[in-house]
């Protein structure tokens, strides 16, 4: 079979021959082959690429093929680029036949603009597993700059060239490992390994990672590899401590040792510092290293505590308590500990932290003080405050008229920058130079007074401080005072009941004595009942006789009844006896603290600008509280009472030599003698009360005779007023005439009488 295939074969090559060298019969010519083709390209039957000058053309099978043989003759790796100038044509043509030629030849591959094959590839790869095997560990980066390919490019050729890659097209060859940047061979790993496990079982302290790296010229990528191995394996027992470039590599040995030496200082000492196992052991976080290892143990400031050491410190604040003294817990504990540790030990201990209500109290952060011991103090104090009381009197009078400021400045410095804001303000309203200046007086009057109360404070401290110096000579300063401090406000109302117990001015203690006081004012609650009542009845227009009733007799109960229930109440009042509404209003605001008869008061007050009616009912309440009784007025004290009255008004008129003051005298005499009641008349109303009695006057002449003798009194007070020249001549008038005035109101109240 096979002679004959050759034999035919033979015959085809001799017949194939020879159609060559036979000549053409029939010939196409150049123009007419032109036109048959752009024909076919118009037509869409072939398709080519024309030359940059228009005078050739390929097809794109021809042109890949062309392609294909530039890659082959470069070597299997091929830059686009330098095919423009071979195959002169459009730049744009070439890279686009090139990339469909990488996506239909497997064995192509294009990285950026340059086309590698696979023999290419195969040839670097051959290349880097021979410097592999002489060197033990290639840099990524140096290969890239060896044979220009991108970092990621280079670690894909060799990562699926692996001996211990998984099976593919490509040949695996290279006996390596890839960890990037490197790629080292297995014996290089060894004899690293074997290194590292040297260097790290030889450790016997913590060192820095990274200066076992540097110190020993690791390879940093390999080294954290191996040395996770390593550790995770139990090959080098010891575990990794911090983070970043502060981890550390802490041997298993030095840990057991360092735990050893922490349980036996705390075992002996009953503390540890966190100072210590920061800078002695190197614990990053001693807090929670010791609370795991001791959770029993106290979380202190500056240290750690054993619970065993609190019992001792305990039992001393029992024993202190049940002696009713004060004890220091500094020196019961150990010596390293300070004040702020003390302090949080103090709060552990069960009397402070289950007790709702402990029979001590924590001061100055280490000393414990019992309640009992406190109590024994302020009675010793209240004996110092009568002796006090009973030789200092010009203190003791300070202090009653400076109590209400003295007891808001205690426990405090008294702060004048409220005053001076309201200082501020009171400038800020005041229109014109004479208010401002009278807010400036007031302001000045404010900060005079609280400095001198602020100085009574700070002396009477002193006093309370050297008091407690002279009875506990061994108690620390800082004990001292603040004890001072804590009780300050009950030691100021300890002094003032002791001054209040020597009671206030022998003057007035004698005027509120008795029941002398409760008759005046009965005197002149029956008086203001009688006056009201007239007033009720006057057949004018009674308003002003209401208001001047409020402004004399009214306010002088009110008065009275303020200073009774002040001396009652032990509350020293800056004047006495109160002459007006500002000395009032200072009076009630001292008794703020009298709770209900001050608000009682306040309500009394208040009436006094409204009406009478309303006055007399809130002496209703007020009477009250203070347990005084007033009789009733009925017809016969009223009636009696008048007639006091009028015996009172006749002796005074028939003295009376003064006009005016006879004519106010001897109208109200008249007015009683025909009506029968009192009136209580302001001097400007008293025309009006005569105008009124016109009815009952019988003789006109006397009347008009009255009604003139008035007209000639104002006269004269109107000119005595404006002081003009005359008024001398008036009143000599006025007292040649007095006489006569006098004997017709004695006829008119005779007359009254008879009828």
């Amino acid at each position: 079979h096979c002679s004959r295939d050759m034999d035919e074969i033979t015959k085809l090559q001799e017949e194939f021959m020879r159609l060559q060298k036979q000549e053409a019969t029939c010939k196409i010519s150049e123009r007419v082959c032109m036109e048959i083709l752009l024909k076919l390209i118009q037509r869409e039957k072939i398709k080519v690429f024309y030359t940059s000058d228009r005078k050739e053309y390929i097809t794109p099978k021809q042109l890949s093929r062309e392609i294909y043989d530039e890659i082959l003759a470069n070597g299997g790796r091929l830059e686009i680029p330098e095919l423009y100038p071979l195959l002169n044509i459009d730049e744009s043509v070439i890279d686009h036949t090139a990339r469909e030629l990488v996506q239909q030849e497997r064995s192509l591959t294009m990285i950026g603009q340059t086309i590698l094959g696979d023999y290419y590839l195969d040839k670097i790869a051959e290349e880097i597993n021979e410097s592999l095997l002489e060197r033990g560990q290639l840099q990524l980066s140096e290969l890239v700059q060896r044979f220009n390919l991108p970092l990621e490019s280079i670690s894909n050729l060799i990562r699926v060239r692996l001996v211990s890659a998984p099976a593919s097209r490509y040949h695996r060859f290279i006996d390596g490992y890839l960890e990037p940047p490197l790629l080292y061979t297995k014996a290089f790993i060894a004899r690293h390994t074997a290194k590292l496990r040297g260097t790290l079982s030889a450790i016997t302290i913590p060192t820095p990672l990274q200066k076992i790296v540097q110190h020993f010229t690791f390879d940093e990528s390999l080294f954290y590899t191996v040395f996770n191995e390593l550790t995770q394996s139990g090959r080098i027992p010891g575990s990794l401590q911090g983070r970043g470039e502060t981890t550390e590599f802490v041997p298993n040995i030095y840990t057991e040792h360092r735990s050893g030496a922490i349980e036996q200082f705390f075992a002996q000492n009953g503390y540890i510092e966190y100072a210590t196992l920061q800078n002695q052991y190197q614990i990053a976080q001693p807090t929670k290293y010791l609370k795991a290892n001791f959770p029993d143990g106290i979380s202190l400031p500056s240290c750690f505590l054993s619970a065993n050491e609190i019992s001792l410190l305990e039992a001393s604040i029992d024993e202190t308590i049940e002696r009713s003294e004060w004890i220091n817990a500094q020196p019961l504990l150990p010596s390293p500990l300070t004040e702020a540790d003390v302090n949080a030990v103090l709060r552990e201990c069960k009397i402070f932290k289950e007790c709702k209500k402990p029979q001590a109290s924590i001061m100055c952060e280490i000393y414990v003080v019992s309640n009992d011991f406190i109590t024994k103090l302020l009675s010793e104090y209240e004996k110092e405050f009568k002796r006090w009381a009973e030789e200092d009197e010009n203190s003791r009078k300070e202090l009653l008229s400076s109590a209400d400021d003295l007891r808001s400045s205690t426990g405090s410095n008294i702060s004048t920058d409220d005053n001076d804001d309201d200082g501020e303000d009171d400038l800020r309203r005041s229109k014109g130079k004479k208010n401002k200046r009278r807010a400036k007086n007031k302001k000045k009057k404010n900060t005079s007074v609280q400095a001198n109360v602020q100085n009574l404070a700070d002396s009477f401290i002193e006093q309370n401080k050297q008091f407690l110096r002279e009875n506990q000579n061994e108690m620390p300063e800082c004990l001292l005072c603040a004890i001072v401090t804590q009780l300050n406000s009950r030691l100021v109302e300890l002094r003032e009941v002791a001054a209040r117990a020597i009671f206030m001015d022998s003057s007035e203690k004698k005027r509120f004595d008795g029941n002398d006081w409760q008759v005046e004012v009965q005197q002149l609650y029956a008086n203001v009942l009688q006056f009201h009542h007239a007033a009720m009845d006057f057949p004018g227009d009674s308003v002003p006789l209401d208001k001047h009733l409020l402004r004399t007799l009214c306010t002088d109960i009110a008065h009275l009844l303020v200073e009774a229930v002040a001396t009652q109440n032990f509350v020293k009042l800056d004047q006495t006896p109160i002459a007006n509404v500002k000395q009032r209003n200072l009076a009630l605001k001292k008794l703020a603290k009298c709770s209900p008869i001050h608000g009682y008061l306040v309500t009394m007050c208040g009436t006094l600008s409204k009406s009478c009616s309303e006055f007399i009912e809130s002496l209703d309440v007020v009477f009250d509280t203070l347990c005084v009784r007033m009789k009733p007025l009925d017809k016969k004290s009223e009636k009696k009472l008048v007639a006091t009255h009028r015996e009172a008004l006749e002796a005074q008129f028939a003295a009376e030599i003064n006009p005016a003051n006879a004519f106010h005298l001897g109208v109200m005499l008249l007015y009683v003698g025909k009506m029968g009641q009192m009136l209580h008349v302001p001097g400007k109303m008293i025309v009006d009360v005569l105008q009124e009695l016109n009815s009952k006057v019988t003789d006109a002449q006397q009347f008009i005779d009255m009604i003139r003798f008035g007209d000639n009194v104002k006269e004269y007070l109107t000119a005595k007023i404006k002081k003009q020249e005359n008024h001398e001549v008036l009143y000599s008038s006025l007292c040649e005439t007095l006489p006569k005035f006098k004997e017709v109101i004695n006829m008119q109240i005779a007359k009254s009488a008879i009828c």
